[in-house]
């Protein structure tokens, strides 16, 4: 069945129209309307007259859909193959990352917007269940949010504190991510500690709060791309975000593949993208440095391409590397991988990292090698010496749970400071027992000393 999408640029409470995708079977194309003359949506898809490839249209377009069992599960209940992205982009991206919006019509979008209260118990839910609940959610809201963990999009009242949904092109405020206790214990805690971190190491990082519940608690991020303009507008009396576009390194850089392969250098494409992907070139090919850096020393595997945004400016005029996000230590959790998604070394493994190696990889992606190394240094030194800071800041929060993982984590940071030799995986390190996955976050709390 032939399906067309319009693909409309949110301006702030006006929206122009872009182009359209154009999908049969299992394979689409998208192609600018001809009198279409504002900025390009990637910086893979020039402005022109002439449909993208299925291949282009597709590394783009389907990084604005869910990921994980949430995309599988609304694909099945569509009754769509698992390779296909235009029903959903039909179906729910009302409000995905970016300045994006869609639809089956050439009616300009917007009806619908609106907010309205949560019910109250759907976060104590959202943390019990995760899945189901975000699938539930995102079915209500139109909301579609890339990423493995469960997470759904909010919007935080900041004069009254209260949390609502977003409905039609209501745009959200927060992602809120519900952590996978039976699975990794604690992986809301992780990833709140390695942000807490990532501030005190002057890292870019968005406000993030956590909101305790008797199933654990849930990790809030306010959105970048989602800022409250100066003079804004209104929707049932509350200020409406605007959005802001975005875009992961694998839409820039125009890969499927996130994670690195074997014998690729992703670090070098990741800074050669963000490098001519930005006016201050220099600036934002360090800061991918600063993030890959920050990734081993707290033993983030899951450092992959589109774990790294650009962020467009509100003119959509350039773009820069957006704060950091999703990053928490995978190596406290024995069945994962440790191979990095963009690595320091050719078997792409965080342990066994040499001096020698960190020295080639920032050589070979073009980066100053002295230059690169100090900072590295820099922020390696600079880590380990705010780390009890850290862990005093997510504690003085009200959860003092994080202790639990703290400890863990501190020893596996020791064994990658500068001069930087880190052994292979050492035999006698702990990794966190996955034995607690039938007990309750208070069980496991009071069990677990």
């Amino acid at each position: 069945m032939n399906e067309r999408i319009h693909v409309w640029r949110d301006t702030y409470g006006a929206y122009e129209h872009v182009g359209l995708i154009e999908a049969a079977e299992d394979h689409a194309t998208f192609r600018y309307d001809r009198s279409y003359n504002g900025p390009a949506i990637s910086v893979r898809l020039p402005v022109g007259v002439k449909p993208f490839s299925e291949r282009d249209t597709e590394i783009f377009f389907s990084a604005l859909v869910p990921e994980g069992q949430t995309r599988i599960d609304f694909l099945d209940a569509l009754r769509a193959g698992r390779s296909e992205y235009s029903p959903l982009l039909e179906r729910l991206n009302d409000e995905s990352s970016g300045g994006l919006v869609f639809s089956v019509t050439e009616t300009i979008p917007g009806d619908g917007r609106a907010y309205t209260p949560l019910d109250p118990n759907t976060l104590e839910m959202l943390a019990q269940t995760p899945e189901p609940v975000a699938m539930d959610v995102v079915g209500k809201t139109r909301l579609s949010l890339a990423g493995a963990m469960a997470k759904v999009g909010l919007y935080r009242d900041d004069m009254t504190n209260e949390w609502l949904l977003p409905k039609g092109t209501a745009p959200s405020t927060h992602i809120v991510k519900a952590g996978n206790n039976e699975v990794f214990p604690y992986e809301i805690l992780n990833e709140a500690l390695c942000l807490e971190l990532a501030r005190l190491c002057d890292l870019p990082v968005e406000e993030f709060e956590l909101v305790g519940t008797d199933a654990g608690p849930l990790l809030a991020v306010r959105r970048f791309d989602r800022p409250i303009p100066e003079g804004p507008l209104l929707t049932d009396g509350h200020v409406l975000p605007m959005r802001l576009h975005q875009e992961d390194l694998c839409q820039a850089g125009g890969t499927k593949l996130k994670y690195e392969p074997t014998g690729a250098n992703y670090l070098r494409f990741a800074v050669s993208t963000a490098s001519r992907s930005c006016k201050n070139h220099f600036g934002n090919a360090m800061m991918v440095l600063y993030y890959t850096a920050f990734s081993y020393l707290v033993g983030n595997c899951d450092n992959h391409l589109k774990n790294i945004s650009l962020l467009y400016g509100a003119d959509w005029a350039d773009r820069e590397v957006a704060p950091l996000y999703d990053v928490l230590d995978t190596t406290i959790y024995g069945r994962l991988k440790d191979t990095m998604g963009i690595s320091l070394t050719p078997s792409r493994s965080i342990f066994g990292v040499r001096s020698e190696d960190v020295e080639s990889s920032v050589t070979e992606a073009g980066l100053p090698t002295d230059i690169a190394l100090q900072e590295f240094s820099s922020l390696a030194d600079e880590a380990l010496n705010k780390f009890d800071e850290a862990v005093n800041n997510v504690v003085g929060r009200g959860f003092p749970e994080v202790e639990r993982i703290a400890g863990i984590m501190k020893r596996g940071m020791r064994l990658c400071p500068l001069g930087f030799d880190s052994p292979r995986r050492p035999r006698t390190r702990k990794s966190l027992p996955l034995g607690e996955a039938s007990l309750t976050w208070s069980q496991r709390w009071e069990s677990n000393p």
